[in-house]
């Protein structure tokens, strides 16, 4: 049996436009594939980014289990 779950990222591969709130919702992660940007709707409603680095990526790996 296979214990791994996967966790699939709201993904853009086409341009460097930020995500909206219309396109992701509260605490939901979202990578640009083309800028190397993390994305997190805040619960103010605000959009933050976040440059991808591998520091950031292992620290995000550990967040999501």
């Amino acid at each position: 049996m296979n214990d791994f779950k996967e966790i699939k990222l709201k993904r853009n591969t086409s341009n460097t436009t930020a995500p909206t709130t219309d396109d992701i919702v509260v605490g939901e992660v979202a990578i640009s594939a083309v800028d190397g940007k993390l994305y997190i709707r805040k619960q103010d409603d605000s959009i933050k980014a976040i440059d991808a680095n591998e520091d950031d990526v292992i620290a995000l790996a550990i967040a999501l289990g």
